[in-house]
Formats: C-alpha cells, sequence, structure tokens
C-alpha cells in the first residue's frame, strides 16, 4: 500500500518504543515472518470491504485461496473519511492503493451486497473472515432522533446549517469541528472528560491543536449532554447546568461499538469464522490492517 505521510505506524511507532510499522502494510517490522503458499487451497468469504476485510482479501489471495469479498456500500469502510477529513487529504493514496490491490488480487468482490447467515453460509465458504468493522455510538439524551453523526458531516449528505453542536471531543469529534470551521459554520463542542482528542497520536494531536487555533471553536471540557429541546442544548459542566444554543444540529461523536453480530449466528451454522480488524477490537488502522494480516496468514 502507498504512503499516506500519516506518520502513526512509523515515526510515532519508534518514537514510542514499539518499533518501525505501517497502517496498510502490516508486514513491515514483521519481516522476518515469510508469507507462505497455503498447503491447501480453501475458499474464503470476507465479510467487510473496510481496511481489515481488504487486507484479508489481498493476503489470502497472495497466499492462494479462493477469496469472495461482500461489501454493502463501497469498498473502502471508515478509511474512506479519512481523506476528507482536514489536513488528510494525502491518505487518499493509501486507501486508492488498498481497494487497487485487492481489485487486482483476483478476488471476487461484490460491493452492494448485504451480507445475511444464509447468503454466506450459500457461498459455502471453508473460511469465514468478519471485518464488519464499527457502528457509531448514540447516548442517553433526549431529543437526539435527528442528530447527525461524522459521516453525514464529512460525506456533506446532510445540511448541518451555521450554528453546529458537536457531542464528544476525541479524534472523530475534532476531526468534525475542524471541517465545519473550514466551511465558515459556528461550532461549540461539549467533551466528557477533562481534553480533547486524547486518543490522537502524540504527533497528529499537537498539529491538529495547532490549526485549531485559527478557528472560533468553543470547546466545553468536563461537560455532558443532559437533553436537546428544539434548537437548545441542556449542559451539566462543571459545578453548573445551562442552556447552550441555538444551534441548527447536533453532531453526535462520542466512539463506536464493535459489529459482530453475524459471527455467533455463522458459528452456530458450523462455519469457521475469524473476527477481524474494529469488529473484533476498537482500534485505529494500523490494528486493524494488522490483525487482518495476521488471520489471513494463518488460514
Amino acid at each position: 500500500g502507498q504512503c499516506g505521510s500519516c506518520l502513526q505506524g512509523c515515526l510515532a511507532n519508534v518514537k514510542a518504543g514499539k518499533g518501525l510499522g505501517c497502517i496498510v502494510n502490516p508486514e513491515v517490522g514483521n519481516e522476518s515472518h515469510i508469507e507462505r503458499p497455503a498447503d491447501q487451497e480453501r475458499h474464503v468469504v470476507v465479510v467487510g470491504g473496510g481496511p481489515a476485510g481488504l487486507t484479508a482479501a489481498i493476503v489470502t489471495r497472495r497466499r492462494g485461496h479462493r477469496v469472495t469479498l461482500l461489501e454493502r456500500d463501497e469498498l473502502g469502510g471508515q478509511f474512506a473519511l479519512a481523506p476528507l477529513a482536514p489536513g488528510k487529504a494525502a491518505m487518499a493514496r493509501p486507501l486508492n492503493s488498498l481497494v487497487r490491490l485487492a481489485c487486482l488480487s483476483g478476488a471476487d468482490i461484490r460491493t452492494g451486497v448485504e451480507a445475511t447467515t444464509e447468503m454466506v453460509e450459500s457461498l459455502e465458504p471453508d473460511v469465514v473472515v468478519l471485518a464488519t468493522g464499527a457502528d457509531p455510538l448514540t447516548i442517553p439524551a433526549y431529543g437526539l432522533d435527528g442528530a447527525l453523526t461524522a459521516d453525514d458531516v464529512l460525506t456533506q449528505t446532510a445540511d448541518t446549517g451555521s450554528s453546529v453542536l458537536i457531542v464528544g471531543g476525541g479524534l472523530v469529534g475534532i476531526e468534525v469541528a475542524e471541517f465545519l470551521a473550514e466551511r465558515g459554520k459556528h461550532v461549540t463542542v461539549i467533551e466528557l472528560l477533562g481534553d480533547i482528542a486524547r486518543d490522537m497520536d502524540t504527533i497528529t494531536r499537537k498539529l491538529t491543536l495547532k490549526r485549531l487555533e485559527k478557528f472560533p471553536i468553543e470547546i466545553l471540557t468536563d461537560t455532558v449532554l443532559h437533553s436537546v429541546d428544539g434548537c437548545r442544548a441542556l449542559v451539566r459542566g462543571p459545578g453548573d447546568e445551562r442552556a447552550l444554543g441555538p444551534f441548527d444540529s447536533v453532531v453526535v461523536a462520542v466512539g463506536t461499538r464493535s459489529n459482530h453480530d453475524l459471527a455467533v449466528p455463522l458459528m452456530a451454522k458450523g462455519l469457521a469464522v475469524h473476527v477481524v480488524g474494529d469488529a473484533a477490537e476498537l482500534e485505529q488502522i494500523m490494528g486493524a490492517t494488522r490483525s487482518a494480516w495476521e488471520v489471513a496468514c494463518k488460514i
């Protein structure tokens, strides 16, 4: 996969004492591990076309297996949002290279397909690799029925209006805040914890916070959303409860939950199932591709 200048696997990992790595080339740092041809060709069905699913398809094909990949939308998964975020345009290179490698691998790639237990079983797989990623979390606050997600904002599929409340000040929430502020929106971010962007690596966080200084974004930490009533939000901060707004829209970016819903019903059918990527454990892209590579090397 091509470099996206993210510095996560190389510089950030080395500075943290973890050794060299790469977000889309999981063999980097594991050169002593040789990808050997499979002893016997198997039919591997990969469910999910994000970074983990693409990696699983590429590596299992490289080892000589027959591969069918099912993806309900377009290839790329959540990784397709990365080049849309501020300062991350270069991430289109690793994204496009992963997709290209998968398409050139000889795998049978089927997009626009919602995988079900019955469908997967009908393909008669020897092994199933479940790479179904993660779904956005919601929060138990009244009035959030019409709330937007980060996907809605970054893909510009929804009209946010000119004044936006973002619930969640982690990596995703802060990227959305900068994205909107660049477009002249009035943005308020509330974060439950005492600091923002805690889940960014050190280098990216430093660069992001520096860029945020030029925008009039209001950031409220140690603050929790109680409810949304019309265009106003009731929040609880340090020692007080107050109303914020008015807002034209609310974006919820409080994290994700692993989606491995198909694992149990597939195993109940007697199928061998491996869960990889965010479907197994919530990590950033390097963890997703690494877990898929490790599984693919053993099939």
